[in-house]
């Protein structure tokens, strides 16, 4: 079942990228393209009979969450399964925020940074944006390591 699950949000999240692939395509498309696919599957869905080897359904028993909780190499994949899945949709919840403060961030704004933080240095990076360790990585290494020279020996 959880296979049956992570297949279908892989499928689901793949489907707009493959129809942007193309190339080109007005974001109006690609929507309505995916939307449709997903209101026909949820048509399909009502045609699907269970198959021939599909065994008898097994009784609910509430002890077996308790054995499973038990059992500790499957309570850690089990937390780190969902610990995962909770950051991925954590992140997708507030990144419109992040990026769009990143956009609205300049350079001067920081002057009053150091009436909030006693012990700040600042440092700028000319021609870079946000991904400085890809952009300048020379520059970004030579300050790191001078400022933790400075602070910790």
């Amino acid at each position: 079942m959880v296979g049956l699950l992570v297949g279908a949000l892989t499928i689901g999240t793949a489907f707009p990228h493959l129809f942007n692939a193309a190339g080109g395509v007005d974001w109006r498309f690609t929507l309505a393209a995916t939307s449709a696919l997903a209101l026909g599957s949820a048509v399909l869905i009502n045609f699907v009979t269970l198959g021939p080897a599909l065994g008898m359904r097994s009784r609910f028993e509430p002890a077996a969450m308790l054995k499973a909780w038990s059992n500790k190499a499957l309570r850690l994949a089990n937390f780190g399964y969902f610990g995962h899945m909770w950051e991925l949709y954590a992140m997708w919840a507030w990144i419109g925020l992040f990026l769009n403060a990143s956009f609205l961030t300049r350079p001067e704004m920081a002057a009053d940074m150091p009436s909030r933080c006693d012990d700040l240095e600042m440092f700028m990076i000319d021609q870079c944006g946000h991904w400085t360790q890809q952009e300048k990585p020379d520059e970004l290494n030579r300050i790191m390591i001078h400022w933790l020279k400075k602070r910790f020996s």
